[in-house]
């Protein structure tokens, strides 16, 4: 599936995690081989490690600014919806903006697909020459 007229913004957060940087790039890599599976022009990528308060999330408060920033339709991609909000209010306050810039969320824990097999798919074509 060619998603061409949407950009992807990923985003990751982790808070408790022994080895936060590999947590963050485990979800990195999750989400970029969704996106890169199916069509989404990759924008960005924002994280933070152990910020539990909302305000102090400077890599989602600058993936969110992206969005009114944009032109085109753009798709926040995460993990699941634990990495975006900790409360269903601040979910609903978050897709509610999102869907104000003519954007939306997409959680990869509401695909039917699953992530991991397709990134073991995209390193098996790097490794292979296809990529």
């Amino acid at each position: 599936m060619k998603n061409n007229n949407a950009t992807a913004i990923i985003y990751a957060r982790t808070t408790k995690s022994d080895n936060p940087m590999l947590e963050i790039k485990r979800q990195e890599a999750y989400c970029r081989a969704y996106c890169i599976n199916h069509g989404f022009e990759l924008a960005d990528v924002y994280f933070d490690i152990d910020s539990d308060k909302k305000s102090s999330r400077k890599g989602l408060q600058g993936a969110l600014e992206d969005y009114s920033d944009s032109k085109k339709q753009v798709v926040l991609v995460v993990i699941d919806y634990e990495v975006i909000a900790d409360t269903l209010e601040e979910l609903d306050a978050i897709e509610t903006l999102l869907e104000g810039y003519g954007s939306k969320l997409l959680c990869l824990e509401d695909v039917e697909c699953k992530c991991g097999d397709e990134f073991e798919a995209m390193i098996s074509r790097k490794q292979n020459g296809h990529e």
